[in-house]
């Protein structure tokens, strides 16, 4: 059985692989045929000139796609079969002190952040209560606030270590928690960093080559570099939380661990989409938004619908790029409507309200709850399908693992079980999602003016620079969203 495994692995790392380069070179091909004509539907508005450039920008990225696609494959062949999880076990079960000294570290870092944020929030209510005594600190504040938030960090982090409570957590570590759940944590949350680190290169590339070859970077250096460390900062500790938790349910709750892995997949997914508007304002500013002319429009537009958010944000979208969007974000209380601070300069007021229109219809269809439930499904049928492979020696020696072990599982199941699953479900998603789209834009035409609808799709197709004339199977294959072209016509038809 073991050949039996290798092989299937081999065998479906380079099937998927190959199927992904065609499809790029079907979509390459199909863009360069058309790229000398514009769409008959879009002459009023794109002209020859945007199109081309959507049809150089398009190619541009399918080319760095194919080759991190080859590359990509390579990565996990060297994780895999050649060896590179099998180095990180041996490396770092032989390193227990300097996994609790990470953690313990990471747990102060992190309980610093949430006094740094407990602080702030108590400081702006009390500001509230008398904001023309404190105007003049807080405009001080806001021009140094990443100083003080970093200041903060270095002299709360100080005076963990110096009072001795970093070496508390250590030791609480060292004796509540086994080490193999603490080994097996460190070895999962090194690859997802490893992995991290690896594609920074490739994301240096698409920031400063092919967005700024083509007009849509804004990001500086300085700014990338800031960004790349709160990321990798969430990686880390987001990482930590769930291979804990998810080593724990492996480890300890025996046969029906696949049940309640699933329902803490579960549940991971429901706060990732309550805690959105959170976590966009890590990298992102979000400010209420000043127009009352459009907020009158929007606000009313939601009460036709019978709509109840948390109010209406622009975000500074600007200091990245130039590409324009909205968005809806959370659910229940949570809910907020974003804007791109590009997207209000771009369209006018009535195109803006159509847009919304469809984001709202987003929501009236359930299309959000509706995906989720989809998605536990699927996490479902894997689990319930694969399980069995966690003792399976066989499965492990096959793919090049020396160790049974539930962190190899967990890294198996992640990088090599839900990627293959991925690949075959992918154009199942795809079709649904394009459903979805088509419904949210019969339900803006509904609530909105068709035309402005129809305005507002054209403008963002040439402001974004997608091209409008995909290969079929491709966009098939990879698009959430129908080809303009087509939602155009539905459109026409409301």
């Amino acid at each position: 059985m073991t050949e039996s495994y290798q092989f299937i692995f081999i065998f479906l790392l380079i099937f998927t692989t190959a199927v992904e380069l065609y499809l790029d070179f079907r979509q390459k091909n199909f863009v360069l045929k058309n790229k000398k004509k514009v769409p008959t539907a879009f002459t009023k508005i794109i002209k020859l000139a945007d199109h081309k450039k959507a049809a150089d920008y398009t190619v541009s990225k399918i080319n760095f796609n194919s080759i991190e696609l080859i590359s990509g494959a390579i990565i996990l062949y060297f994780f895999t079969l050649g060896g590179g999880i099998n180095l990180l076990n041996n490396v770092i079960s032989n390193n227990l002190d300097h996994a609790l000294e990470f953690y313990s570290l990471i747990l102060g870092v992190t309980f610093v952040i949430c006094i740094f944020f407990l602080v702030k929030f108590l400081v702006v209510k009390f500001i509230k209560q008398s904001p023309n005594v404190f105007q003049k600190a807080v405009e001080q504040a806001n021009a140094h606030k990443k100083t003080i938030f970093y200041l903060f960090i270095l002299v709360g982090l100080s005076i963990l270590t110096a009072s001795g409570a970093i070496n508390e957590i250590y030791n609480f570590l060292d004796t509540h928690f086994d080490s193999s759940l603490i080994n097996g944590a460190f070895i999962i949350t090194s690859v997802f960093l490893v992995l991290h680190l690896i594609s920074i290169p490739s994301g240096i590339f698409q920031t400063f080559g092919i967005e700024t070859k083509y007009g849509f970077n804004k990001v500086t250096p300085k700014l990338f570099f800031e960004d790349q460390t709160k990321s990798i900062f969430f990686l880390i500790l987001f990482s930590v939380i769930f291979s804990f938790a998810t080593l724990w349910i492996l480890s300890e709750l025996e046969e029906n661990w696949w049940l309640w892995l699933w329902f803490f997949l579960c549940c991971c997914l429901i706060a990732y989409v309550g805690l959105a508007p959170i976590l966009t304002q890590v990298s992102n500013e979000l400010t209420p938004l000043k127009d009352k002319a459009l907020k009158t429009k929007i606000e009313k537009l939601l009460k036709k619908c019978g709509f109840e958010c948390n109010g209406l944000f622009v975000m500074n979208a600007s200091l990245r790029s130039t590409h324009g969007n909205a968005f809806f974000a959370g659910f229940g209380k949570t809910k907020r409507i974003v804007f791109f601070d590009t997207l209000l300069k771009k369209l006018n007021a009535n195109e803006i309200e159509a847009v919304i229109a469809h984001e709202l219809g987003h929501f009236k269809k359930n299309h959000i709850i509706k995906f989720l439930f989809i998605q536990m499904i699927l996490f479902f049928l894997v689990l319930y399908i694969f399980g069995n492979l966690k003792d399976n020696n066989d499965f492990y020696i096959g793919l090049g693992i020396q160790t049974i072990s539930d962190a190899n599982f967990l890294l198996l199941f992640i990088f090599v079980l839900l990627k293959f699953v991925g690949f075959f479900v992918n154009p199942f998603f795809s079709n649904i999602s394009r459903r979805n789209e088509f419904e949210a834009d019969e339900y803006a035409c509904k609530h909105a003016n068709a035309k402005d609808m129809k305005q507002s799709l054209i403008k963002l197709y040439r402001d974004n620079a997608s091209t409008l004339t995909p290969d079929s199977l491709y966009s098939a294959f990879h698009h959430s969203h129908p080809p303009a072209s087509i939602r155009i016509q539905a459109i026409d038809k409301n």
